[in-house]
């Protein structure tokens, strides 16, 4: 399960990466913090890859994600 959670957590980092790094282009100012995000969401993808690769690939994303929400559901309800 962490590893789910690790993988989906790497995916959220670089898509909130993404717009984060098309707004600091457009005001024209250095994209640091977007690109260490990316740089760190990108890392969590690769390690977690690297440890199962059939198991984390990319069709496999959806299958990952929704084992997290219904962990995070039954935790919550169970808290």
């Amino acid at each position: 399960m962490t590893s789910d959670l690790l993988y989906v957590l790497g995916v959220l980092l670089v898509v909130l990466a993404i717009p984060a790094l098309a707004t600091a282009y457009a005001d024209r100012r250095p994209p640091l913090v977007s690109l260490i995000v990316m740089v760190l969401g990108f890392g969590l993808i690769g390690w977690i890859y690297s440890t199962d690769p059939a198991t984390y690939a990319l069709p496999q994303l959806p299958d990952a994600l929704f084992r997290v929400i219904g962990y995070v559901l039954h935790s919550a309800a169970s808290a």
